[in-house]
């Protein structure tokens, strides 16, 4: 996973930096996507949707990048022991979340 990630910085600095900004632009919304108001949670998720589709419109070789990526980590998912330590470091990190 994390192999995928360095890949992709080192060949497409410029794109990841862009994704980057995306996504913490989005920060707000993504939390606000969890709110218990289900109006808060369908208009956080569409501004998710129009920032995202914005970025498409704007960056399209980068949003290439980001399905690229995102082909290449579910193929690796698929890998049985790949997916079983992706899935020890999520529910560790869960674990700390709640321990919080």
């Amino acid at each position: 996973m994390g192999y995928i990630l360095w890949k992709n910085l080192r060949k497409h600095p410029l794109s990841m930096v862009k994704i980057g900004k995306l996504g913490f632009s989005l920060k707000s919304s993504i939390q606000n996507a969890a709110s218990d108001d289900k109006k808060v949670r369908i208009e956080s998720t569409m501004e998710i949707v129009e920032s995202i589709l914005e970025f498409r419109r704007n960056n399209p070789k980068d949003f290439d990048v980001i399905l690229n990526a995102l082909d290449e980590f579910v193929q690796e998912y698929k890998n049985p022991e790949t997916n079983e330590a992706i899935m020890k470091i999520l529910l560790k990190e869960t674990e700390m979340s709640e321990d919080s």
